[in-house]
């Protein structure tokens, strides 16, 4: 039996696994596997977004630990988790021994099929720069390319970016080159940073850019 290439995933926090789905989704969203037309058994894009929406729904309203509500995140995992799995396996299928394109799927690989140092550590994000969108509300994030560096996770404050406290995820970017910001309110200052993700882990955060959106 050929062992397989992507690792597994069912040991993360609740908290880490959402976080591994939108890497997951951002990935496979420009993907060249996923742009062609997929089995029937394998879940689409919007199966996979809708899965985490249910699960990150269920993970915020179990906050206060209610039994039931707990009950209710357990199965939004299980169901979010099977769905993982069949897209892991075709993906694992459809690449054959192409291993860069596995790499480019969001997942995490064994050590033994990456050729990248998996030791290496990653660094800060340089050049990181957000500027004014074209439409109201938006922005763009761009930084250099790090190099063993998988994705790129994006956290935004909008209060005093020195107290931790104040930054909460926003995003996870395959690509640093034109990270695309949505939904800010027109007038108010947000603080932006950005770090790397590769086999080895996360990488240090880079300098917060902040900017007033219009």
């Amino acid at each position: 039996m050929k062992k397989r290439r992507i690792m597994s995933y069912g040991h993360l926090s609740d908290a880490d696994l959402l976080v591994k789905g939108g890497t997951v989704l951002n990935a496979l969203s420009t993907h060249p596997v996923y742009q062609v037309a997929l089995p029937t058994f394998v879940p689409t894009l919007a199966i996979l977004k809708d899965a985490i929406d249910k699960y990150q729904e269920a993970f915020n309203a179990a906050v206060n630990r209610d039994r039931m509500k707990i009950a209710l995140r357990k199965v939004a995992r299980t169901e979010f988790i099977v769905i993982l799995d069949k897209i892991a396996g075709y993906m694992e299928m459809a690449v054959g021994d192409d291993t860069h394109l596995l790499l480019n799927t969001g997942f995490d690989i064994t050590r033994e099929h990456v050729s990248v140092n998996v030791n290496s550590v990653l660094s800060s994000p340089i050049n990181f720069t957000v500027t004014r969108g074209d439409y109201r509300g938006t922005m763009t994030a761009k930084a250099s390319r790090i190099p063993g560096a998988a994705s790129y996770e994006a956290h935004v404050a909008e209060g005093d970016p020195t107290v931790e406290a104040n930054w909460n995820f926003l995003a996870v970017y395959v690509r640093p080159g034109e990270m695309l910001i949505t939904d800010r309110e027109p007038g108010k200052l947000y603080s932006f940073r950005l770090r790397a993700i590769g086999v080895s882990g996360v990488g240090p955060w880079s300098i917060p850019v902040s900017l007033i959106a219009t």
